[in-house]
């Protein structure tokens, strides 16, 4: 209701010819009149009454080489005539074809970052986990509040390749925070931790 009263008081302070603003000798209100215009266009759509009869007078009150009167003038117009449906049209098939691409690449692309949430299942975040580590040439970067569940693998990898760069945040385990660990993980806390600090030092 807000945006609709606002849009309702700029259409009645549109002057009879078009534009917006007070009109003084031998100057035009281009830049209020392209600021509204793009305003109105976005909200009540490009084919509303006003915003027709602003790009009429936008068009009709340039200079005679079909520019504005000065860079501003023709800047905030271009934008405004644009956001009416006046600029240069891409058609549907370009449109089309660039999703189709879009979409191809991201099906295509190896995954690069992962963040867990509630919202997946361990298995699910277990197997892509397993999935960037077999797939990595260049560095493995993990933050995590436990490490027991891959040390294995991270350390095979990087005797494997050697140059791989692979850096581990994590809690210590010192006092409190070795209790956290649970189940079978917890008998592995300390040789994962002795092993990852032998092989990764300042790293880990």
């Amino acid at each position: 209701m807000a945006f609709t009263a606002k849009c309702v008081n700029l259409k009645n302070k549109q002057g009879k010819e078009g534009y917006w603003g007070v009109i003084l000798e031998g100057e035009r209100q281009f830049v209020e009149t392209s600021l509204v215009t793009e305003a109105l266009s976005r909200f009540l759509g490009q084919n509303n009454e006003s915003v027709l009869k602003a790009t009429e007078w936008l068009k009709g009150n340039r200079e005679e080489d079909g520019s504005w009167k000065s860079m501003w003038d023709g800047t905030y117009a271009c934008l405004a005539l644009i956001s009416a449906g006046e600029g240069p049209k891409a058609s549907l098939e370009e449109i089309e074809r660039d999703e189709m691409l879009t979409k191809q690449k991201l099906e295509r692309t190896k995954p690069k970052f992962v963040q867990t949430s509630p919202n997946l299942g361990v298995t699910e975040i277990k197997e892509k986990i397993y999935e960037m580590l077999n797939n990595t040439d260049e560095r493995i970067w993990i933050c995590s509040r436990f490490i027991t569940e891959f040390w294995a693998d991270i350390i095979k990898l990087k005797r494997e390749k050697p140059n791989l760069d692979v850096k581990i945040i994590t809690h210590p385990i010192k006092g409190k925070m070795k209790q956290k660990y649970e189940g079978e993980g917890q008998k592995f806390v300390e040789p994962a931790f002795d092993a990852l600090q032998r092989l990764l030092g300042k790293d880990f």
